[in-house]
């Protein structure tokens, strides 16, 4: 009977787990597109229609709709799909469905979490202020870069990000930017002191008049002077960087390494040096990311590659099963909203009689608790008693009658 008893026990839980494990889905997904709600002043059933939209999207992108629903947080918090006094626009759904759309497929080519991708886009649309379409074709040139010569684009991505609006401010525009990183990257200088390095390099060749006496005396050195080449920063950046790399790689070694820190710094050395024995690689890398045609649709192409893979198609596949128990599981929330009131009243009703009758309570649960130590207190003599009988069994002792 025991027996039998636990078997329809296990065998409810079994039945059972489909439909906890739907209403689970359903839940996640619901507190993401309160994040999205929250930061895109979203109606219910707009919010609505969106979390359609992304149980849709992870049948053809390898994301749960949940971590769609985080990208779109990101682009909402980022001004998506709104005007510049921050109201609705008419196609506020659009607009981020194709920003959540094109950061999961970065977050993808590029082996990036769905949280990273989405605010990495965020972030370049903001820093270099660019349309979304230009927001997708620096991830283009980035996977380009990355292809054709090697390195990490969740690498270069990290250094564009970390540079952010300064190289406007110099003269570089974001592909140029990449263009650097991606020339320091494939030669294992880590992100955060390629970066540093690339905004030194920028810093020191755009002060100009404020340039300090060893910084006038290097360029000097160089036959170039610190107006000019902050001049030419803001016409041609590229070209003035590559000039004054040129100049310093002619110099003998023995005299390299003191224009370098007198230029810029001691600690950007190691990050600079590298573009010196790489001359060639940074003005190939240049010219790439200077025709956009050169790289238009790889990072999309880059995407599709990754989702034919076996790992990516059961992705998919999982997501579609996940985007069923969501919509299943949905039909079951208001229940549950309904069903947790009613635990909560309950629990309020038992809290408040227990504070009315303190010493029955705490009769109860004294009852309870030394009922519960009995029931340990047998069981591990049950054990015990087991142990014994399995030890004595090889020796011929009969225990017990």
């Amino acid at each position: 009977a025991t027996g039998a008893g636990l078997g329809m026990i296990a065998a409810g839980t079994a039945a059972g787990l489909p439909v906890v494990n739907a209403v689970k889905d359903a839940m996640t997904l619901e507190s993401a597109m309160a994040d999205v709600s929250k930061v895109t002043n979203m109606t219910g059933p707009q919010v609505e229609g969106l979390s359609t939209d992304f149980i849709d999207l992870s049948e053809r992108i390898p994301m749960a709709a949940n971590e769609l629903a985080t990208i779109a947080a990101a682009a909402g918090a980022a001004g998506v799909g709104m005007d510049k006094f921050g109201n609705p626009m008419r196609d506020q759904r659009e607009q981020l469905l194709q920003f959540t759309n094109d950061a999961a497929e970065m977050g993808v080519a590029f082996d990036m979490t769905a949280d990273v991708a989405g605010d990495t886009m965020a972030k370049w649309r903001t820093a270099f202020e660019l349309p979304q379409a230009g927001v997708v074709a620096l991830g283009d040139r980035v996977n380009a870069l990355t292809n054709t010569f090697g390195g990490k684009a969740a690498n270069v991505t990290d250094i564009i990000t970390r540079i952010g609006p300064l190289g406007k401010v110099a003269g570089l525009a974001a592909p140029e930017i990449a263009a650097l990183g991606s020339t320091l990257d494939s030669i294992g200088v880590p992100s955060e002191v390629a970066a540093t390095g690339i905004k030194n390099t920028m810093l020191a060749l755009t002060k100009g008049n404020a340039a300090t006496k060893s910084q006038q005396a290097a360029f000097d050195a160089l036959g170039l002077s610190a107006t000019d080449v902050a001049k030419r920063m803001q016409k041609d950046a590229a070209g003035a960087i590559t000039d004054v790399m040129e100049r310093i790689s002619k110099l003998d070694a023995d005299k390299q390494s003191g224009i370098l820190t007198n230029l810029f710094g001691s600690e950007s050395v190691s990050a600079i040096a590298p573009m010196l024995t790489n001359l060639d690689g940074l003005k190939a890398r240049l010219d790439l990311v200077g025709d956009a045609s050169k790289s238009a649709g790889s990072m999309h192409r880059e995407f599709l590659n990754r989702i034919a893979t076996t790992e990516g198609a059961t992705g998919l596949a999982g997501n579609a099963l996940s985007g069923l128990n969501i919509t299943m599981g949905k039909a079951l929330l208001p229940t549950v909203v309904v069903l947790a009131d009613k635990v909560r009243e309950a629990a309020s009703g038992l809290r408040g009689w227990a504070q009315e009758n303190p010493n029955l309570a705490k009769a109860i649960m004294m009852f309870m608790g030394a009922g519960s130590a009995l029931l340990i207190l047998l069981g591990g003599l049950s054990l015990a008693f087991a142990a014994l009988t399995a030890a004595a069994a090889p020796l011929g002792i009969a225990l017990g009658p």
